[in-house]
This record gives C-alpha cells, structure tokens and sequence, in this order.
C-alpha cells in the first residue's frame, strides 16, 4: 500500500509549477493514503496545495515596536481603518497597504496610552504606510517619486509573510514537520535555517497560533506570536476572522477580517535603487559646544562629555555597530580614556538600540529609575541570531537609576541627570545639564 502512495505523491508532484509546489502536493498525497496528521488536515481544510497568493482585507490597530509611553505600557497604538495584505507564497514576496487614522480617547482598548503621545505619533507617521518585501529585499513606497529601503524590515517582514496561515503550512510541509498530538489537537517545531517557526493546531484543525523569533537590537531574540481566531468561509477561502499581532509582549497589529480571496494577481517588482542598494558607510561628525563637550552627529545625535579620567555619553545609536562608531570617534576626541558611564533619555527604540555597546565597554547605565526593571528584562532574552559584544562576553549591565537627580562628577566638571515630569512623548524620560558651559540635553521634547 505505502509503495503506491509514494508513487501517487511522486506523480503529482511533477503538476506544480515549482518544487515547492510538489513538496507540498506529495505531502498531501501520503495523507490521502491514510498518513494523516493536524497539518495534512489544515492544508486540505483552507486548500493550501491551490492557493499560490491571497489577499486578506480588514481594519483595527497597529502597534510600532519599540514606542510607547512608558516601558511598562503597551506599544503606541493607532486605529487602521483600511489593512490589504497582498501575498505571493510562490514568488516569496508581499505587499501591505494600510490607512491609519487619528486615534481618540474611545479607542484606546487597552485603557494605558496617553492620547497625547498617540497624536504625536499619528501626525509623525501620517495616515498611509505602502511597504513591501521580497525575498531578502524590503522597502517602503513614501511618495510615487520616493522609495526608502528598508534593510533593517527584511526579517520582520519575511516572519510575516511565513506566518500567515496558508505562509506557515506551507512550511511546515516543504521542511517535513513533525507533528505533536495533544489533548486539545496538536503542534509543530520546525527549523528554517537558524530561524524557529512553532505552530498550534486546535482541535477542529484549524491553525491557531504561530510563534517565531527575528533579531532585535533591545530585545535579542525577539519573540513574533500570531493568533488566530473564529476562522471563516470568504468567497470560498476558510481562514480566521480576527487576527492578533504580538512582537516583543505587545500587540503590534489587532485585525478584524473582513474580505480574503485566493489566487488574487500579485506584482511586487523591485525598484532598481532597491536592487541597487548599498549600506551608506557610518560617519560620525563632531561639533565642539563647550570645552570637553562634544555634539556627535551621523543618523542620530549623541553628547559626547570628556571627564577627568574618563568619557560620559549622553545616548545610543539604533544598533550596535553605529554604537561603535560613535565610541570610536569619542576615543579619537579624547584618547586614552574608558566608557565609564551612557545616559538613556528614555527608552525608545531609536535612542536605546546601541546601549549595549557602551556596557560591554564597562559603562555603567544612567537611566529613569522606572526603565530599569525595563532593560534588565529585555536583556535577559537570549542572543542566538545575531549574539552582540555584551552577549558574548558575558558582560553583566550596572545601573544608576535616576529617581529625581543624579550628579556625576569628577571633581571638576559636574553633569547634572534630572527625572522629567509630565512629558507627553514617554513617562519616564530624563535631561542632562551641565553646569560648566551650561549645556543642556533634553530629546524629543
């Protein structure tokens, strides 16, 4: 009997346009022969094997990681009031088009936002987002005559296009997945090169969950969880009803399905200046502003203060490598000198990536006393994708936390760190002053 199942899956596979096709075919040929587990049941339930693209249409909220009003609260949240996911499993490419609208106090759903620091996001962002992927190229359309590549979107958007739910079937079966019963239906581990995909199947064999890991300068390895719920019937396509986003803990996307269609037509050509693309070389300039003090420029902004026997840098790059540079350029300005200590403004994203350079340089972390608990979680993540100077020596972080007033001083020059109050872009948000020269230091205000 085996032997002529393996011949009905070697038949058919042939019939599909790709190898990836006749993986997925002859997947599905063993399980007609009575080889049957939770993900030959979802595939044939939403049709996998036929479905080479989809668009999926709906409205709700999205989340931008990395933002929020306080590192105990949720990320920024903004109503969406038109979402088209547009996605091509064969050519491994996606487009998304989404309409943003201007967030009030009612649709604050998770009662913790400041609807201040959403208006300053709604109105920095503007309503419409167009991005798309394509295999390991990503980029945004801004304007018909401006593109902006996005290097730094390719895993998060490539996780999202794999973990809808036709995406991450057809995964599970083109890498053979073992599938797990349990109680309530089943699950599945899977690797795709050094990335992990984990899927929950329920008992009606419907795909309720999947989890994968992409790198994130803060956060390490940082969990994607994608939920679904109330799965549906549009225009002949079964496929959930409600839709919730989670990177990092926190929603990222909340999405209430309104139209699916399959095999819908797909062009996702790449623009030459995104094939074209190369990474810019980082170059740090420097401005003095006062003896010993340094205005550091290159893609964001950065104080650089010359102490006795050591340096003070007032913030982070996004990443660990422009980070570095920054260090660099501060050691050129003031050799023979260590990183002693990094104030962090606040703990968003852009300004916090690249603080674990300066730790793994020995720099002590002055920060809002609130954030502290904030960075020793997110530190803690494991650092597997892409393990940094800090993960792999072991560098354990020190904290200074800032409950009202920090001085940092040598004897001669002071730096004053001050507590903010009622700062409507995050919460928990510190300025620096000094005294001597009478620099003062405050971001996103």
């Amino acid at each position: 009997m085996w032997e002529s199942c393996r011949a009905l899956a070697t038949v058919l596979g042939p019939k599909q346009a790709s190898l990836r096709g006749a993986v997925i075919v002859a997947a599905l040929a063993l399980s007609a022969c009575g080889k049957v587990n939770g993900i030959d049941v979802a595939a044939k339930n939403m049709n996998v094997a036929d479905t080479n693209s989809i668009e999926i249409v709906g409205n709700g909220m999205w989340g931008w990681v990395g933002q929020q009003y306080s590192s105990t609260t949720p990320w920024v949240q903004i109503p969406v009031s038109s979402y088209a996911l547009t996605a091509d499993y064969t050519a491994g490419a996606s487009h998304v088009l989404m309409t943003r609208t201007e967030p009030t106090e009612a649709d604050d759903v998770d009662k913790a936002q400041n609807l201040a620091f959403r208006n300053e996001y709604f109105d920095f962002l503007r309503p419409y987002l167009d991005e798309y992927q394509s295999g390991n190229l990503a980029w945004n359309v801004m304007a018909p005559d401006r593109i902006r590549t996005r290097p730094d979107r390719v895993d998060e958007r490539l996780a999202a296009l794999r973990s809808t739910p036709h995406g991450f079937i057809k995964l599970a079966l083109e890498h053979q997945a073992r599938f797990r019963k349990t109680s309530n239906g089943g699950d599945t581990t899977f690797m795709v090169g050094d990335q992990k995909y984990y899927g929950r199947f329920n008992a009606q064999g419907d795909l309720e969950l999947v989890q994968t890991w992409i790198d994130y300068p803060v956060l390490g390895d940082m969990l994607i969880e994608t939920q679904f719920e109330d799965y549906k019937i549009y225009d002949g396509v079964r496929f959930p009803s409600r839709i919730t986003e989670l990177s990092g803990g926190w929603p990222t996307l909340r999405l209430n399905i309104t139209s699916v269609r399959a095999n819908v037509p797909v062009s996702v050509t790449v623009p030459e200046e995104v094939q074209n693309y190369q990474e810019p070389p980082i170059n740090i300039v420097s401005e003095l502003v006062a003896p010993g003090v340094w205005h550091l420029r290159g893609g964001h902004n950065v104080l650089l203060i010359e102490m006795a026997d050591h340096l003070v840098f007032v913030e982070a790059k996004e990443a660990e490598d422009d980070t570095q540079a920054v260090i660099a350029k501060g050691k050129e300005l003031a050799p023979g000198k260590p990183v002693r200590y990094v104030v962090s403004t606040h703990p968003h994203f852009d300004h916090a990536g690249g603080l674990r350079a300066y730790v793994a340089e020995g720099a002590t972390l002055v920060t809002h006393a609130a954030n502290v608990e904030f960075y020793q979680k997110a530190w803690s993540n494991p650092r597997t994708l892409k393990p940094d100077a800090m993960s792999r020596n072991n560098v354990e972080p020190k904290f200074l936390p800032v409950e009202d007033k920090v001085t940092l001083s040598d004897g001669h020059r002071s730096i004053d760190v001050f507590a903010m109050r009622n700062a409507h872009h995050n919460d928990d948000m510190v300025m620096v002053y000094l005294p001597t020269g009478k620099v003062n230091w405050a971001t996103d205000i």
